[in-house]
């Protein structure tokens, strides 16, 4: 018996004769080898068309708030609904985001700023807002922002000639935008391209399409020192750049690196993950890559859109890169956008309005029924109703009710739990919506658990625009060996396999073939049996053991596997 890990994944590398895999696909890479993925768990309602940016917010209170865009609109989520708030601007109309645009924004003190190409910067104040609107003081029309130092700084500008143009704002004011006037001002870069995007702090860190500047407060008269760093690299992607306890993470046209602190500029990809991602990735435009930090893993999240993607504007794979561990993984989950954000409040008057389901119904009048088919409701369920005209007689819209007589495809409301069916009269128009409540039951975290109330987590919204943690059931997870790690070129005969790990649901496989030049055959899965070992009988010179995790298992870890084999007999 042989124990053999899995390996780190690395498929630029060959892995026939080498530790490292070539393929692992929905797994996060863990200090005992790999550990499971998690589906998005949703608590919001959809949002409308495509979500084009997220961002969490923290008031100075600590109140959190959650903001979204699409193509046209700006929207806040309600912390009691779990609906989307539309707080597009009340002057000025819809906005108009490019197809290769995302909205951008950045937090300084109570206001959200937002940014997209060809439209005015926008502001929101928390606790006072109730929609955006134009920033004071005419600054330049940009597609990214960041906050360095007490400064608003905004890059990419939209006007002709100063696509390699930051501007600043007066410090500690984020209206202030007269050049000369309270440290505001401008910086045009000779060479080095477009700028592409900042990464805020305490310094800045200015990336363009070859170079990539220090950006240092230094005070009147200059206002900033601006220190070159590289030029050669730059950003590919520009929604890529993401940072994470003071290092900032992107990715180039030759893969992906980092800039720590100090400004070493490292490589991070190279080797191990570039050649495979810049090969799927779909670089037609670079708003097709967005780098997310998990604030509650060491873990970096690169979503991209892949060349076989159909879906649109959604990113449909991710590369994980934990810092920690400095391994990556790799995954495949359609996603609209993602965010990191904390947990959101609610009171406990708002509990009870949270909404889990809803759809279009129809009314009888003469009975007072309901239908709405395959609801899936059972006595008891609380529910509110919206229509767009008249409700019938009897019922009234945002009313509790409870249903009674449920059957498959339709049920009766009821004005207490329990109590009477309510038989309606008269007349009604519209469209009438039954709105599902859930209560406790709908919030994204346990009332048990006093820390989730400040824990900040990595938000997902996936492709049908509802956002959630990924808490869900686990994802179905497949890892490899390293090829020839059992075998390599010496014919070997696999007797059986067992996992190293907990993932006792898993099915093993082999994939074999007696030369390199061979196409691979996989023997059929097969489980773990009472001893504890799964059979396999595959005879050949270079094996690739294979562990599949079905969706929906429970486990946290697969480190490698154990070879049953011996040497095999010639065919």
């Amino acid at each position: 018996m042989a124990e053999i890990s899995f390996g780190p994944y690395e498929p630029d590398v060959a892995s026939v004769g080498t530790v490292k895999t070539s393929n692992v696909k929905n797994v996060v890479p863990s200090v005992n080898g790999y550990a499971p993925l998690n589906a998005i768990n949703p608590f919001t309602d959809a949002m409308t068309g495509n979500c084009r940016g997220l961002f969490g917010a923290v008031q100075k209170d600590g109140n959190v708030s959650v903001f979204g865009g699409n193509d046209t609109k700006l929207y806040t989520l309600n912390a009691t609904s779990r609906a989307w708030d539309d707080v597009t601007r009340a002057s000025g109309g819809d906005y108009s985001v490019g197809s290769r645009e995302l909205w951008d924004f950045c937090q300084f003190g109570n206001y959200v700023i937002a940014t997209t190409d060809s439209n005015a910067v926008q502001y929101f104040e928390l606790g006072v807002s109730t929609k955006f609107a134009a920033l004071a003081g005419s600054p330049p029309q940009a597609r990214r922002c960041a906050i360095v130092g007490d400064f608003v700084v905004l890059a990419s500008l939209s006007a002709t000639g100063q696509s390699n143009r930051i501007q600043w704002s007066g410090i500690n004011d984020a209206t202030s935008w007269t050049v000369g006037t309270n440290q505001s001002d401008y910086q045009d870069f000779p060479d080095g391209g477009f700028v592409q995007g900042i990464a805020g702090g305490e310094f800045g860190l200015v990336f363009q399409d070859r170079a990539i500047r220090r950006m240092v407060y230094t005070g009147p008269p200059n206002i900033f020192e601006f220190q070159r760093i590289s030029d050669s690299k730059g950003v590919m992607m520009r929604h890529s750049i993401c940072k994470q306890a003071g290092v900032t993470y992107f990715m180039s046209n030759d893969g992906f690196y980092k800039i720590d602190n100090s400004g070493q500029l490292s490589a991070i990809g190279a080797n191990r993950v570039n050649q495979t991602v810049l090969a799927d990735l779909n670089a037609e435009s670079n708003r097709n890559m967005l780098g997310v930090p998990d604030p509650f893993n060491p873990r970096i999240w690169f979503f991209y859109k892949s060349m076989s993607n159909n879906l649109g504007n959604f990113f449909d794979k991710v590369v994980i890169y934990d810092w920690a561990l400095d391994r990556w993984s790799y995954a495949e989950m359609n996603v609209s956008n993602a965010t990191t954000m904390l947990q959101l409040a609610t009171t406990l008057e708002g509990l009870d309005a949270l909404i889990f389901n809803s759809s279009n119904v129809t009314i009888t009048i003469s009975t007072g029924v309901l239908t709405w088919n395959a609801h899936g409701m059972s006595n008891g369920t609380a529910v509110r109703l919206t229509t767009t005209g008249s409700l019938p007689t009897g019922l009234t819209a945002g009313t509790t009710y409870y249903v009674v007589n449920a059957a498959t495809n339709t049920f009766q409301l009821s004005a207490t739990l329990g109590g009477t069916a309510i038989n309606t009269s008269g007349t009604q128009s519209g469209t009438h919506t039954a709105n599902q409540l859930d209560g406790l039951d709908r919030l994204p975290f346990s009332l048990d658990n006093y820390t989730n109330t400040y824990k900040q987590r990595l938000a997902v919204m996936g492709s049908d625009n509802k956002m959630g943690f990924l808490d869900g059931a686990t994802i179905e997870a497949t890892v490899d060996t390293p090829e020839g790690a059992v075998g390599n070129g010496t014919r070997t005969f696999v007797r059986d396999l067992a996992p190293i790990g907990d993932a006792s649901a898993a099915y093993m496989s082999v994939r074999y073939r007696d030369r390199l030049i061979d196409s691979l055959t996989t023997s059929s899965e097969t489980q773990i049996g009472v001893k504890g070992y799964a059979p396999a009988r595959v005879n050949a010179r270079f094996n690739t053991v294979r562990a599949r995790v079905p969706a929906g298992a429970t486990w946290t870890y697969l480190r490698g596997v154990d070879v049953n084999g011996r040497a095999g007999g010639a065919r």
